[in-house]
């Protein structure tokens, strides 16, 4: 009984805590974000994963990431009609 306490804290607390982070960031801020985008729209694109980057990486860097979570990503925007994963992303208000 205690244990499962403690888990149901702790995944009520990683909830908060994420919806938190996700409410206070603007969408397309994230430290890492436009990397992740780029490898859904390369995805999206070239229907393969992207090529191993050399120096400098660019947007590229996320290309070591195993696929599954940005595959899943790639196929949903590619079933709503989504044709990539670019949008604007810098300061807020800025396009």
């Amino acid at each position: 009984m205690r244990r499962s306490a403690a888990y149901l804290g702790l995944s009520l607390a990683f909830l908060l805590l994420g919806a938190g982070y996700a409410a206070v960031v603007p969408a397309g801020e994230a430290p890492d974000e436009p990397a992740h985008l780029a490898y859904i729209d390369y995805l999206v694109r070239f229907r393969s994963l992207p090529p191993k980057p050399a120096p400098p990486y660019g947007l590229s860097y996320e290309a070591h990431q195993p696929p599954l979570d940005h595959g899943v990503s790639a196929a949903c925007l590619a079933a709503l009609g989504g044709g990539g994963a670019r949008m604007a992303v810098g300061k807020s208000g800025a396009s």
